[in-house]
């Protein structure tokens, strides 16, 4: 909350990007994990103009406070990621194209994919191009790992956007699916 907020006197964060910074990369995956948890909870809040702040300062965490180092970049924070992405319909454009780089391999106790299951203003649906992008960077070759559900989201891709259909990251979720 201390970064969310600014000092009126100052005109400044009450903890900097900096700070903030500093305190993600020097701790652990649980202590960064619920940290994520948090602003996910927070940025979904409805009717409340504390959901729409930490919507609109998201892509700025993301970018200017978010550790790059490989102690940030483990499956439990990808899936993580992932869910902080796929909860936010709005601005996951912009969400998913910060996070690609973020992103590693998750076993499938970790990725559970809940919110691409969703009938209404699904996320696949609307953003075919990009989930795939996401899936392709944190799916394991061990099919067996992968979530439930995954060939109803591969196969909503495919409907969403026929041009995917020759994208070779789909052709060879298609090939691997088909051959387990």
């Amino acid at each position: 909350a201390g970064w969310g907020n600014i000092n009126e006197e100052t005109g400044e964060r009450c903890i900097s990007n900096a700070e903030m910074h500093n305190v993600l990369l020097h701790t652990d995956d649980e202590f960064r994990s619920h940290f994520l948890w948090q602003i996910e909870r927070w940025s979904g809040i409805k009717e409340s103009d504390t959901g729409e702040k930490w919507a609109l300062m998201l892509p700025e965490f993301l970018r200017e406070v978010w550790p790059r180092q490989k102690s940030a970049k483990t499956p439990q924070i990808s899936a993580r990621l992932l869910d902080l992405a796929f909860s936010n319909v709005g601005r996951f454009p912009e969400i998913a194209e910060i996070i690609l780089p973020l992103l590693t391999t998750i076993d499938g106790d970790n990725l559970m994919l809940s919110n691409l299951r969703k009938s209404k203003d699904n996320i696949v649906d609307l953003y075919p191009q990009q989930t795939l992008a996401l899936l392709h960077a944190v799916l394991p070759d061990n099919v067996a790992a992968w979530p439930y559900n995954i060939e109803e989201i591969l196969q909503r891709i495919s409907d969403s956007n026929s041009s995917l259909n020759s994208d070779e990251r789909l052709l060879e979720f298609k090939r691997k699916w088909n051959a387990r």
